[in-house]
């Protein structure tokens, strides 16, 4: 109880409060959370809140209150520090305490759905550029075809038709003569 009233929780709660990154909007493999975790301090003030949590439930509170979510995402990382076991060691001291495993508990399931919601982002992007969407029932349709880079579907009055493949201009004498090729062709095949 003398060093929970030192403020030494408080200090650590504050030293992670102060230096950790953001959680979720910055990647844990860029600049600003390798300098975090590989601060030479940081597995230290893991080891203290560890320590300080082992069956004293004041200093469960108080580390719970303070910084649930910064633990619940270092217990994720892997390092070569072992700053993730180091934050899980702290988390199992926690979760003693039948009020801060509640609040564990709430902590994880709320970074679960904050991931499905990132993952459903990123798919609903990658099915738009390749032109499918979502359904109702969550089933992956194609959506409608947009026309960008090709001419406008809208009929011409002249006398000249576009291939519809490759763009090339025909006109509707050769058009007439396609047509009753490609029909004399399936004429043959449906007799052979």
């Amino acid at each position: 109880m003398k060093m929970m009233n030192a403020g030494l929780i408080s200090g650590a709660c504050q030293y992670l409060a102060v230096n950790h990154p953001p959680l979720f909007q910055v990647s844990v493999t860029g600049p600003e959370w390798k300098h975090f975790l590989t601060k030479p301090s940081l597995k230290y003030v893991l080891r203290l809140m560890a320590g300080m949590a082992r069956d004293h439930q004041p200093s469960q509170q108080a580390i719970a209150e303070n910084s649930l979510p910064i633990l619940h995402r270092l217990e994720q990382i892997s390092s070569s520090e072992h700053i993730g076991t180091l934050a899980e060691n702290v988390m199992e001291e926690l979760k003693k305490n039948q009020s801060v495993a509640v609040q564990i508990e709430k902590v994880r399931q709320e970074t679960k759905a904050k991931k499905r919601q990132l993952a459903m982002a990123m798919r609903q992007k990658q099915l738009s550029e390749m032109g499918m969407e979502i359904g109702k029932k969550g089933q992956v349709k194609v959506s409608s075809r947009r026309i960008v880079n090709e001419p406008h579907s809208v009929q011409s009055t002249s006398e000249v038709g576009a291939c519809c493949i490759c763009r090339e201009e025909v006109d509707v004498g050769e058009k007439i003569m396609m047509v009753s090729l490609l029909l004399s062709f399936a004429y043959l095949y449906i007799l052979l």
